[in-house]
């Protein structure tokens, strides 16, 4: 579950008041200005994120940077900062960034938790939609939910090619990937 921090914070933060927060033991994001913090992960969530960022980097001979939670700003006005369970960037993006900017993002991912499907699958796929975001990945592992779904070709009502199921195919610059529920599970 999402929650506002408990701490006594200005209501509505801007990018300068949320950089002067600086590093804390939560995982914090902003989200219409309102510093949110997020929930740890499962261990078979942070598993994937490391399988996947495995696979991407196999696949592309790391000529594209791939890490974890890093923060992304999508938004300005009121500031939106997320931090995706995993970022894929072009490799000239500053190794030393703290923040990065929703256009050096070539694809965002969400490792689906309980405590995260509604915004997983709907809030994030919106607001990274809406930033240009061109892929999203949504990976859901929940007993029952399992599957894998590739969102691509943002617009302002969100992204209009939906493909996925057991395994997805993207393509990210010359490098094309498949990527399936069973490279994602150890």
């Amino acid at each position: 579950m999402t929650t506002l921090l408990s701490s006594p914070l200005p209501p509505c933060l801007d990018l300068d008041e949320w950089d002067a927060l600086g590093e804390t033991d939560e995982r914090l994001e902003l989200v219409d200005g309102y510093v949110i913090v997020v929930p740890s992960e499962q261990w078979r969530n942070v598993e994937a994120q490391a399988l996947f960022i495995e696979r991407v980097r196999d696949a592309t001979g790391r000529t594209l940077r791939c890490g974890s939670q890093m923060s992304v700003v999508l938004q300005d006005v009121p500031a939106t900062v997320r931090q995706p369970d995993i970022v894929v960037l072009r490799r000239d993006i500053a190794s030393g960034s703290t923040r990065l900017r929703a256009d050096d993002v070539l694809l965002a991912a969400e490792i689906v938790s309980p405590s995260s499907v509604e915004t997983d699958w709907l809030t994030k796929r919106r607001e990274y939609a809406a930033a240009g975001i061109p892929h999203y990945v949504v990976v859901d592992l929940r007993d029952g939910h399992r599957r894998i779904t590739l969102f691509r070709s943002p617009g302002p009502d969100g992204y209009t090619d939906i493909t996925g199921g057991t395994h997805i195919t993207l393509t990210l610059g010359e490098h094309q990937l498949t990527i399936g529920l069973a490279d994602l599970t150890g």
